[in-house]
């Protein structure tokens, strides 16, 4: 695998690792509908949760923030 989709799934794991210490119920991962794809679907407190996980090794690309559209 590479090194960039290997720093993805960290990035996820942490997120997902994150959300469930904070009481987050994780239902699924990695979502798929046709070619589009939710990183984290969750439920917290009864409300449904979409997390977009963005991982970067620094800031030569710019902040994970401005790559959400």
């Amino acid at each position: 695998m590479a090194a960039h989709n290997e720093l993805g799934k960290d990035g996820e794991e942490a997120a997902v690792t994150f959300l469930e210490r904070k009481g987050y119920h994780i239902c699924h991962r990695n979502w798929r509908s046709g070619k589009k794809e939710l990183d984290i679907v969750a439920v917290y407190e009864g409300e449904l949760i979409v997390v977009e996980v963005k991982s970067r090794r620094n800031k030569l690309y710019g902040n994970p923030e401005d790559a959400v559209t």
